[in-house]
């Protein structure tokens, strides 16, 4: 019994739309409309059914025809091909339908066969045979033969059998592809490692470089784009290595400030009868805070120059009314560095923030043996810095109301201006800790 095969061309009859032939077809074959699509129109010419008997392959044949697509019953006794038809593989198809489907410019293949062979349209024998012998004119021509009308009934196709061949298509021709190049590649790691050592940066700049114009000019080697992010890498580190170093924060933060020694203070007037003041002693040390090793070779030069106890040290003395005041007794080494020379009292007021001191100290008495001539200190981490008033404060001139340290940086001072001992509203001032390359300094508006 000779077996039948039902063959999909993909064409559409005469006044069909597409879209609408392949939903009816898709909802025939209990498919998916965008699968169906993909596994038979796409791929048409194509078996869809094999080992019909001529009856059956004939039924379905007429059922495709009347959804509207154009289907072929062929004889399924010949090997299986494939056609590569712009680059799509289309089939399978009985080989000896090759010259029904195929098309100039397509390639075939067996199936299960690795190549591929171009397909040539046959030429045509008709015009290498002689012409045909007339016959006479009085001889009758023979009747046409009777052509057999083929009738169609309509009614859906069967869905497709589970135990449908599938067909694998052959592997397509492999397509090589260029290499990359081991120098982009070369010069993009020379880049990344030149943003830690920046001294290679430009020699990875010019490979970079290099390679990129190489690549541009050589189209059968791959590594353009190795070669851009070597070239960028590369960049960045050359703008690192040629960039100004900073100075080193943690450097400039342990820099200590240069010493600053506090300057006497001149004798006051014999004859000045409201205020009154110590002798004048020079003053011994500049920063309260030194190494054990220098505080005791310094200790001759401290008894020398200092009295032998702090409280002792700043008994005012020789004024008219013969004041004596205790002085407040010191706290830290900044107290202790103000009390030095005896020529100052600690009027008890003093703040700290963070590594910023702030004391307030006078330097004599009034009638009514009272602190007079009131400055603040200021200082940094134990280093004194300056006084953050550029004239002392006294009755005569302005009245320090308080003083406040917002943070370690900033300093504000409530000074209340005074004449003939009589003092208006405090004003508002802001005094700012600043380091600069000698140090830290005071800003005063």
């Amino acid at each position: 019994m000779e077996h039948r095969c039902l063959v999909v061309t993909g064409r559409l009859l005469e006044g069909q739309d597409a879209d609408a032939v392949q939903a009816r077809m898709a909802q025939a074959f209990g498919m998916e409309m965008a699968d169906f699509r993909k596994r038979v129109f796409e791929r048409a010419p194509l078996i869809i059914r094999r080992g019909l008997d001529q009856d059956a392959a004939n039924a379905q044949a007429t059922q495709l025809r009347q959804l509207g697509v154009e289907a072929d019953v062929l004889p399924d006794d010949a090997p299986l091909i494939w056609l590569l038809r712009d680059v799509t593989l289309r089939g399978p198809l009985p080989e000896t339908a090759l010259g029904r489907y195929a098309r100039s410019g397509d390639q075939w293949c067996h199936d299960g066969g690795q190549q591929w062979f171009p397909w040539d349209v046959p030429t045509s024998r008709s015009s290498s045979l002689p012409p045909p012998i007339p016959e006479p004119a009085d001889h009758p021509l023979p009747p046409p033969l009777p052509v057999e009308a083929q009738e169609i009934d309509g009614s859906l196709p069967p869905p497709l059998p589970d135990e449908t061949v599938a067909f694998e298509p052959p592997p397509l021709p492999p397509a090589r592809r260029p290499p990359v190049s081991r120098w982009a590649i070369a010069a993009t790691c020379l880049a990344i490692v030149s943003l830690i050592w920046t001294t290679i940066a430009p020699v990875a700049l010019v490979l970079a470089l290099v390679c990129l114009l190489v690549l541009m000019r050589r189209k059968d080697i791959r590594g353009r784009g190795w070669s851009v992010t070597a070239l960028v890498i590369a960049l960045a580190g050359t703008g690192i290595h040629f960039m100004p170093a900073g100075p080193d924060p943690g450097k400039v933060a342990q820099q200590p400030a240069p010493r600053r020694p506090l300057q006497p203070l001149p004798a006051p007037a014999a004859a000045a009868p409201s205020k009154t003041s110590t002798s004048q002693v020079p003053v011994a040390a500049a920063s309260t805070r030194a190494p054990a090793a220098a505080s005791s070779a310094a200790a001759p030069v401290a008894h020398a120059a200092a009295p032998a106890s702090p409280s002792t040290a700043a008994t005012v003395v020789a004024t008219p009314t013969r004041c004596t005041r205790e002085n407040v007794q010191p706290h830290n080494d900044e107290d202790r560095f103000l009390l030095t020379g005896g020529q100052r009292l600690l009027t008890g007021r003093s703040q700290r923030k963070g590594d910023t001191y702030v004391a307030e100290a006078a330097t004599g008495l009034d009638q009514a043996c009272r602190p007079d001539d009131v400055q603040l200190y200021v200082f940094r981490r134990g280093v004194f810095v300056g006084t953050a008033l550029e004239e002392a404060a006294s009755k005569a001139s302005a009245r320090l109301a308080d003083f406040e340290l917002s943070d370690d940086l900033h300093l504000r001072i409530n000074l209340a201006p005074c004449k003939a001992e009589i003092c208006e509203a405090p004003i508002a001032r802001q005094v700012e800790l600043l380091h600069d390359a000698g140090g830290w300094v005071l800003k005063r508006p």
